[in-house]
């Protein structure tokens, strides 16, 4: 069984590796735009060509770094594979190690996942050059922008919004539904896969010991409809009751297999391991953050702690954007660009992280329970 924390930070070495192969790809776009992208009369069926181009070097530059990444990937899956193995036995007293063998499985698997994100990672490099491009193209020709100024536009759109990848098209349509910044997806795709196949070998391991119940994880910012099954013990051979004690059953409460909504899904931290009745467990249905919020404010704070470190990475990038076109440029225009995304960086890096809101002094739950709303003696709004 792996931990939440572990499962989120499995990819973390690979995703790292991909954010260097993206700001490199980025490097390389920057510079082709400002090798002379024409600004003039050029129709969009050209502007596509010229894309298609970078096709090749932009291969060239994960080619580059494909040791690194098989390095990293490896090295990810045997770390988690390793110590959610040796949780197991240590839950069942003992036993073979079953890791060694599915490590070759699943870095297999991971291979063969990060070999279709490289494909869509050149492709996304191409979509980004060709939006930027359009963009500056049209601009110039209908007398909105100067040519210095459009570039300028070009430049820092592409270092902002970076290098997607598809991860979700409508089959019927073919409309893009879900795209993700590359080194997230890498990072969940990742995630996935060692998490899926821990839970397999932890499947393997109990029937053929013939271990039949089964700890679930939990975590305080669990999504609604996974914190209804966490935390809790099932059983693998549909609902037992055992010296008064029901489990239920684990297959249908945790919707083990469905991918869209279970147990080990996409950006599902959750994993399971072997339970003896009567043991000491592990985890609670009902986790406290440090914080002393529910679940779901905690998860609204991630996100917005999130979005504030996204926003850094991104005008970081711009920053590096500008650094390049004033050094080719080197006019009072780009200057000025250069000194306004410096101060967009230092602005970012000022403005103070999200924090949990921390509960009121006051509001204890007795307070709760007994309906007050406001703070005993003091006449303060709880919370």
């Amino acid at each position: 069984m792996l931990s939440p924390e572990q499962i989120d930070s499995a990819a973390d070495a690979v995703g790292a590796v991909y954010a260097d192969i993206e700001a490199e790809m980025l490097d390389h776009l920057v510079g082709r735009l400002l090798d002379g992208l024409p600004l003039g009369q050029r129709g969009l069926t050209a502007l596509s060509l010229l894309a298609q181009t970078h096709g090749p070097e932009l291969a060239r530059i994960l080619g580059r770094s494909q040791a690194a990444i098989d390095e990293a990937a490896r090295e990810a899956v045997e770390r988690a594979l390793r110590a959610s193995d040796a949780d197991d036995v240590e839950r069942l007293g003992g036993g073979e190690p079953l890791w060694p063998r599915q490590v070759e499985a699943t870095a297999a698997g991971v291979a063969e996942m990060l070999a279709r994100d490289n494909l869509a990672m050149v492709e996304g490099a191409k979509r980004a050059f060709l939006a930027a491009s359009i963009e500056a193209v049209t601009r110039v020709n209908t007398g909105a922008w100067t040519t210095e100024r459009a570039l300028h536009a070009a430049v820092r759109r592409l270092e902002r919004e970076g290098v997607s990848i598809v991860t979700y098209r409508n089959a019927s349509t073919g409309i893009v539904t879900v795209e993700n910044h590359v080194d997230v997806a890498v990072r969940r795709h990742i995630r996935t896969q060692i998490s899926q196949d821990g839970m397999r070998m932890t499947l393997e391991r109990m029937e053929g010991l013939g271990a039949a119940l089964v700890e679930v994880s939990s975590h305080e910012d669990a999504r609604p409809s996974h914190a209804a099954w966490h935390g809790r013990v099932y059983s693998l051979h549909g609902e037992v009751e055992i010296d008064g004690v029901k489990y239920p059953d684990f297959y249908s409460s945790c919707h083990w297999g469905d991918l869209s909504a279970g147990i080990g899904g996409p950006n599902c931290r959750h994993s399971f391991g072997p339970y003896r009745h009567g043991a000491p467990r592990s985890y609670d249905p009902n986790p406290e953050s440090a914080s002393g919020l529910p679940g779901e404010e905690v998860y609204a704070w991630e996100q917005r702690q999130r979005r504030a470190e996204r926003r850094i990475r991104e005008t970081k990038r711009e920053l590096r954007g500008a650094q390049a076109v004033h050094e080719r440029l080197g006019t009072l225009d780009s200057a000025a660009q250069l000194a306004s995304a410096k101060d967009g960086l230092r602005r970012a890096q000022a403005r103070p992280m999200p924090s949990p809101r921390p509960a009121s002094p006051c509001c204890t739950a007795t307070a709760a329970a007994s309906g007050q709303a406001t703070c005993p003696g003091r006449g303060a709004t709880c919370g």
